[in-house]
């Protein structure tokens, strides 16, 4: 299950950022509270900011990281 933050713009639900849904895919919506609202640009403006403790030595191993975990895991 991934996260993908969205808003609603009054007809649709509009995620932020470029995510690709399938025919059929089926989701889980979350809907804010309104006392907790936050605009389209504070949520972006959180993007980056953990990335000082990303390793980009393990980005190319994410794809397969949940499958590895279950395979080492059931052995």
């Amino acid at each position: 299950m991934i996260t993908i933050p969205a808003y609603f713009d009054g007809n649709a639900v509009k995620p932020l950022g470029n995510y690709n849904f399938t025919k059929d895919q089926k989701l889980f919506i979350l809907i804010q509270d309104d006392n907790e609202k936050e605009s389209a640009s504070e949520i972006k403006a959180l993007r980056g900011s953990l990335s000082k403790y990303a390793n980009p030595g393990l980005i190319p191993e994410e794809k397969e990281a949940w499958k590895n975990k279950i395979k080492n895991t059931s052995e």
